[in-house]
């Protein structure tokens, strides 16, 4: 299950503890939104990444970059609906990490 977020900006100290682990969080979007979700982490200490899903289930963004930062941009959603981000280790990474969320 998803965590929902309750709210935007930043979402401190959550953290990939194992291999496999995948973090799961839920934004609700109305029609005309956009999203941008930031995975803030230092990368020498495990490399993260992050997809999006759209509200079917379907992967719409994907962010596999070896930088600190992992990004997920939505522009206008044309329905509204429950998205969720995930985020996970590359291979058997770890690592802890920050959320920034904004909804425009």
């Amino acid at each position: 299950t998803a965590a929902l977020l309750p709210n935007q900006g930043i979402i401190p100290g959550w953290e990939i503890c194992y291999d496999g682990d995948v973090d799961h969080y839920a934004i609700d979007l109305q029609a005309g939104q956009k999203l941008v979700v930031k995975v803030k982490f230092i990368h020498k200490k495990g490399d993260l990444d992050a997809a999006l899903l759209d509200s079917k289930g379907f992967i719409v963004r994907e962010s596999r970059s070896v930088t600190d930062v992992e990004t997920l941009s939505l522009p206008a959603v044309t329905e509204k609906g429950r998205y969720v981000v995930g985020v996970f280790g590359f291979g058997p990474a770890t690592n802890k990490y920050d959320l920034e969320v904004q909804i425009l």
